[in-house]
């Protein structure tokens, strides 16, 4: 008998604990399912974060290139202005005086203000920059001042004998003078402008050498013609 209670005691436990076992793991599963898992976190790594970082600096420098550009565009538009009212500025003085002795020396002029301020407003001056601008105001002195001496010389200029006591008519030469003068120089004004640099080259040395041919001819040829008129033996009777 007490074998036997033992083992159905035995038994029952076996039982119960089996019984209690399926229990608990119910249990367990119940739990699990009033308690879903965590979505999973995305950590990022090194190279996500680099390609953020290069986006992020692609923006910027993107918005920072729109800005220049617009700085750019209304330092062109004062440029014009200033380029316009000294020669209609000019032309007042010119029309109220009835003489064209102004015309050439303000041109030159112009050319030479514009250069040096736009590498003013540019505040960059890099070497190209300054290189450029000297380039213009030696050419621009120069002509200016050869001309300047010329009409002083000969008292007149026969391209203005139907013009200079007609101020409409000057007025739009004075007008066609700061055209040309801005479109001519507009290529140096957007480099004076320009905030970012790049390293010297080729085409910097081959474009300064072309000058320095033009220049030198030029002044070679004034001073051929100048000697030229000045010999009575070439006079035109």
């Amino acid at each position: 008998m007490e074998i036997e209670r033992g083992q159905t005691s035995s038994d029952g436990s076996a039982r119960l604990s089996s019984t209690g076992g399926q229990q608990h793991t119910r249990n367990t599963g119940e739990e699990e399912t009033e308690h879903p898992a965590q979505p999973l976190r995305f950590h990022p790594t090194k190279r996500t974060i680099v390609i953020t970082q290069r986006a992020n600096d692609g923006e910027r420098n993107k918005r920072d290139l729109k800005l220049s550009r617009c700085a750019m565009l209304q330092e062109l538009a004062l440029g014009a202005a200033i380029d316009l009212a000294v020669q209609w500025g000019m032309w007042g003085i010119s029309a109220l005086l009835k003489t064209e002795k102004f015309y050439d020396l303000t041109g030159s002029g112009t050319f030479v203000l514009l250069a040096n301020l736009s590498l003013r407003w540019g505040n960059t001056k890099y070497l190209r920059q300054k290189i450029q601008t000297g380039l213009v105001t030696v050419w621009g002195l120069r002509l200016g001042g050869f001309l300047f001496l010329r009409i002083l010389k000969e008292g007149q200029d026969k391209r203005f004998n139907h013009v200079r006591e007609s101020p409409g008519t000057f007025f739009v030469y004075w007008t066609v003078q700061g055209i040309w003068i801005f479109v001519t120089l507009l290529p140096t004004l957007i480099l004076n402008l320009e905030k970012h640099d790049r390293p010297l080259g080729l085409r910097d040395y081959l474009g300064w050498t072309i000058w320095a041919v033009g220049f030198v001819t030029q002044a070679i040829a004034d001073q051929q013609k100048w000697n030229f008129r000045a010999d009575p033996d070439n006079t035109v009777s």
